[in-house]
Parts: structure tokens; C-alpha cells; sequence
């Protein structure tokens, strides 16, 4: 078994067990980490992987037992009694424990916490200068107005940059456009959004799967106009035949009404899985926004807060899920600013624990494509080397 601190028995504990000598492995997750008698990288795991564990107080999940490795605390101290950490439980029971990961119930980090991850994030990766998020989804599903709310949220005051449709029966975005968000007079965030036009029922519609494979790929240049009759094609003055690790998307978002999911028609559902499969066999990692909770939920209507305890809105994620066989983990609900005049803490708070959860799974997903340029290179290389050894032999 792995050795316990010496001074005192962090509340880390709660979410892993000892997998052997030098690994622990994380009970919400599975995942088995290097341990070498510290705590730090099982922080940092629960940090950028399970935000609804709040580790520095006393709030911790129901799906976190309430004792410290009991069979460890035993062998370690004897019969001396150990003072346990108190834990308060989430809003499900504890055979619903993933749901509630999945809503993300981040009442116990604030919207300042939140801001100071995005405001100091810089790529891993140096080669890539800013994350690139891709949205795409339905018609009317809320792609800009969650632009705009993520522009709101960091910026302090309500924006609206990106246009959006009250009355949205056909899509409102025509081109392929970059949002950079202002840090200051001097910089921007080191995250950019690309809007895209939406699907449509009708196969004449709407924006083509392939132009939205084509943009995860990085070969739709800036202000393209998206043609519902045709794809985007070689030799067209708008494709970027050599793309850059900086233009194409590090992760993929659908957008989706919450109050529309039941409603989604094999055809629309057929082509929002086809992209997912696209995005799965380029390695990018997919996040869902379940948007305009309070249009379909009369509860989250009167407080934005029953956001987590809705069984509704419970209910159209697991529906969502197995409907593109996307975790729940990877789904989120809120409510983008769109008539609100000044922004809010409620509001803020999940967009931006959602934002969170997109740059880690961007800023991994960076690193892994630096990883396999080196691999490429180095097999690259010893390519060369043996063909020039077998050239003078």
C-alpha cells in the first residue's frame, strides 16, 4: 500500500484509493495516477476533471465515501480515533451520483475562481497561440447567443457581438467567423470561438456535414459563406489547403435546445452523429450545451438555480446521451444572457464551468498533437538514417 502523509490526512483521500506503491487510482473516475507521496497531480486530476469537488472546504460528493480509506487509517494509527472530514450531500442520491457530476453542481467554486483559470490559461502546447472551440448544432439551438454569453461573462457586462435571430426559422449565420474575446486593451483571451451555420431538416438547407468537417480540419478560411446546396471544395479561393495546428478546432461543442431534444428528428440526429464520428476519428474532444433551460424548464423559469435540481432537465441529458452516445459527463445546462441587461453570478457560473471543461479537454487534446509531431518526426528521422546506412552498405 501506498504511504499516507505524515502530518496530517489530506481531504484528497475521499476520491482515491491506493492501486499499489507508486498509483492511486480516482473512485469518481477510474483513472490511475502516479504517486510519489504527494498529493499535488491527484489535485490537479480532481481540479480539471471533476469540478463539483470542492477540496478546500467541507463540501465534498455523495460519490466520495464519507471515510478516509478506513482499511489504511487502521493499519497506519491503530485504534486511535481519527477526526473524519464531514461531507454534505449533492442534490441525487448516491446511485445517481454520475448525473450529478454530470449537471455540474458547481455552487462551491465562485465565478471569480472560474475567471481566474480562463484569465491566466495559455496553450501547453507553444506551437498553438489560442484554443479553438468549434460550435455547431440546430438551427435557432443558441451557438451565438452562447458566444455572447461567454463574452459577457469575462468581459463583465452584457455583449453582442455575435448576431443572433429572435425568430430563427432558417440559420442566421451564413459565414465561417472568429470570435476572440478581450482580455484588455493589449491582449485577448487565449480562446476563440468559430460560429457555424446551423443543420436544418431539409438536405438543401443548412450547413453541409462535410463543411463542418472540413472546419475541424482547419480548411475553411475566415468569412467563407457556407452554401446549403454544396460542400466547400478544393481549389474554392475560401480552402486552406495547409492548415495550421493554430486553424483547426481542439474542441468540438453541440448546441441543442434543452426543451428540443425529444423532438430531434432521425434526420437531424443522424447528421449531428455523423459529425461526432468525424470528430472521434480526428481524436477531438465533444462537449454538448444543453441551452435555453428556462424555456423549457417553468422551475428554472423562477430560479435560475433549480437548474440542478430540475428531473426534467435530468431527464433530457440521459435522453441526450444515449441519443449521440456522448457521456454525461460531457453535457451541460445553462442559460446563455440573452435578455438579461447586467450580467449575474448564477447565470455566469455554469457557462463558465462549462468553459472550463472545454479548455482542459482542448488544452489536453494540444499537447497530444505535439506528442505525435514529435513521434513523427523522430520515425521521420530514423527513416532517413536507415536509408542512408543502406545507401553506403
Amino acid at each position: 500500500m501506498a504511504a499516507l502523509p505524515r502530518k496530517k490526512i489530506s481531504t484528497i483521500w475521499q476520491c482515491f484509493d491506493a492501486a499499489d506503491d507508486n498509483k492511486v487510482a480516482c473512485r469518481l473516475c477510474k483513472q490511475t495516477l502516479a504517486y510519489n507521496h504527494s498529493t499535488g497531480a491527484m489535485r490537479n486530476h480532481i481540479h480539471s476533471r471533476h469540478l463539483d469537488v470542492d477540496l478546500q472546504g467541507e463540501d465534498a460528493p455523495s460519490s466520495c465515501e464519507d471515510s478516509l480509506r478506513p482499511e489504511l487509517l487502521k493499519k497506519r494509527h491503530g485504534t486511535k480515533k481519527i477526526k473524519t472530514i464531514p461531507t454534505t450531500p449533492t442534490t441525487f442520491p448516491l446511485s445517481e451520483a454520475a448525473m450529478a457530476m454530470s449537471v455540474r453542481c458547481c455552487f462551491n467554486r465562485n465565478s471569480q475562481e472560474l475567471l481566474s483559470f480562463i484569465r491566466s490559461y495559455r496553450p501547453r502546447n507553444r506551437d498553438v497561440s489560442h484554443l479553438r472551440i468549434l460550435l455547431h448544432g440546430m438551427v435557432g439551438a443558441g451557438k451565438s447567443s452562447f458566444i455572447n454569453s461567454v463574452d459577457s461573462a469575462l468581459r463583465g457586462h452584457i455583449t453582442n457581438r455575435a448576431l443572433t435571430d429572435a425568430n430563427s426559422g432558417s440559420s442566421f449565420t451564413l459565414t465561417y467567423k472568429t470570435y476572440k474575446i478581450e482580455k484588455d486593451a493589449q491582449s485577448s483571451y487565449s480562446v476563440v470561438f468559430n460560429n457555424i451555420m446551423g443543420f436544418e431538416e431539409n438536405t438543401n438547407n443548412g450547413v453541409q456535414v462535410e463543411d463542418v468537417i472540413l472546419a475541424m480540419k482547419g480548411h475553411v478560411k475566415e468569412n467563407y459563406k457556407f452554401n446549403p446546396l454544396s460542400p466547400l471544395t478544393q481549389g474554392d479561393p475560401s480552402f486552406n489547403s495547409n492548415p495550421s495546428v493554430d486553424d483547426k478546432a481542439h474542441v468540438l461543442v453541440c448546441v441543442v435546445p434543452a426543451g428540443s431534444v425529444a423532438l430531434l428528428s432521425q434526420a437531424k440526429v443522424q447528421k449531428l452523429r455523423q459529425v461526432r464520428v468525424a470528430a472521434s476519428e480526428l481524436g477531438i474532444p465533444q462537449v454538448a450545451i444543453l441551452t435555453k433551460v428556462d424555456e423549457a424548464c417553468p422551475e428554472v423559469k423562477k430560479d435560475i438555480n433549480n437548474i440542478y435540481k430540475s428531473k426534467f432537465l435530468k431527464e433530457q441529458v440521459e435522453k441526450f446521451s444515449m441519443l449521440l452516445v456522448i457521456p454525461i459527463n460531457c453535457i451541460f445546462l445553462m442559460k446563455n444572457s440573452e435578455s438579461e441587461i447586467y450580467t449575474s453570478e448564477e447565470i455566469n457560473r455554469p457557462i463558465l464551468t462549462a468553459l472550463k471543461q472545454m479548455v482542459t479537454y482542448g488544452d489536453d487534446f494540444t499537447v497530444d498533437l505535439k506528442c505525435e509531431r514529435k513521434q513523427l518526426k523522430r520515425k521521420h528521422s530514423n527513416n532517413e538514417g536507415n536509408a542512408e546506412t543502406n545507401k553506403k552498405t
